[in-house]
């Protein structure tokens, strides 16, 4: 289990909300999968679709974020979020031509992430956002 504290707040409220809800979702596929009872296959199902969900909101709020403020790390921070998307496809597809559930990949590849990318990428990006959208209603 990851747990939320301050050292994951980038101070954009709406980001902050949004990666919280990232730990919570990785945290109910860690404690979902620890229970002998559950169905993987429709676990997998839904993790897939929460996730897919969840991507396509955030980044594409982090993306306008970036836009609004001119963020000359934009085009950078666009790929590692194409990586993103493109890892979770992979797994998805792994699980389905392997007939076996990659759900301790995934979730391995999620907990790297919120160290690697939001702890590092989505801070830099916030200190340059709450300097740029200062009395634009953000932050």
């Amino acid at each position: 289990m990851f747990e939320w504290n301050d050292s994951l707040r980038i101070g954009i409220a709406e980001v902050d909300a949004q990666h919280r809800a990232f730990i919570e979702l990785v945290n109910g596929l860690a404690f979902r999968l620890s229970r002998e009872s559950c169905n993987e296959w429709a676990l997998y199902g839904e993790t897939m679709a929460g996730l897919e969900e969840y991507v396509a909101m955030h980044f594409s709020a982090e993306e306008r974020l970036m836009s609004q403020a001119h963020y000359p790390g934009q085009a950078a921070h666009q790929a590692r979020h194409q990586f993103f998307r493109e890892r979770m496809e992979a797994l998805k597809t792994k699980g389905i031509s392997e007939g076996r559930l990659p759900l301790d990949d995934i979730r391995d590849f999620l907990l790297s992430w919120v160290i690697d990318h939001v702890m590092t990428e989505d801070k830099t990006m916030g200190e340059y956002l709450l300097e740029h959208l200062k009395g634009k209603g953000q932050g």
